[in-house]
């Protein structure tokens, strides 16, 4: 298993489904052309040459007022990465590979965030999606339940940074 950015691997997923049609046209149409206008980055986990999974990161704000009570924070925009995407071929679904994709990202962002400032990790959680992040320590926000932070120190101290 390694990963490859989307630059490298674009010509070599076309076979990927991960059985949603948005996350599959988004790797095979979109993810080469963000990466390219630093949109958003894309890694592609692969299995020999098959595609397992893929993940894109980006950066993103969360607005004051969206944020948790219980966390003191100044009152404009937050700083965070986001987990734009997030996908596993079907034949490798429900065998720990969105754990390891999810992984791979927080290693990501915790490299990153010794050097830019990062409060949260966030991501916008389809319905099926939304226990995988919970099970992980993902809190929904109170005024969006779609959207789902970690608090960057949760990274930090999971990661050893």
């Amino acid at each position: 298993m390694n990963y490859l950015s989307i630059k490298e691997s674009r010509n070599r997923v076309k076979d990927f489904d991960c059985g949603n049609s948005d996350l599959n046209a988004y790797l095979k149409r979109y993810a080469y052309k963000n990466d390219k206008s630093g949109i958003g980055r894309t890694f592609v986990l692969f299995d020999n040459d098959k595609p397992v999974g893929y993940v894109t990161l980006c950066s993103a704000s969360i607005d004051f007022e969206n944020t948790p009570n219980n966390i003191k924070l100044p009152r404009y925009p937050i700083p965070a990465i986001k987990i734009a995407r997030l996908a596993v071929d079907k034949k490798y679904q429900n065998k720990g590979f969105g754990k390891e994709l999810l992984a791979f990202s927080l290693e990501k962002i915790a490299m990153l965030a010794q050097f830019i400032g990062v409060k949260f990790v966030v991501v916008d959680a389809k319905e099926e999606s939304k226990s995988f992040y919970e099970h992980f320590g993902f809190i929904p926000l109170p005024t969006n339940g779609d959207r789902f932070i970690l608090p960057i120190e949760i990274v930090m101290r999971a990661r050893g940074h």
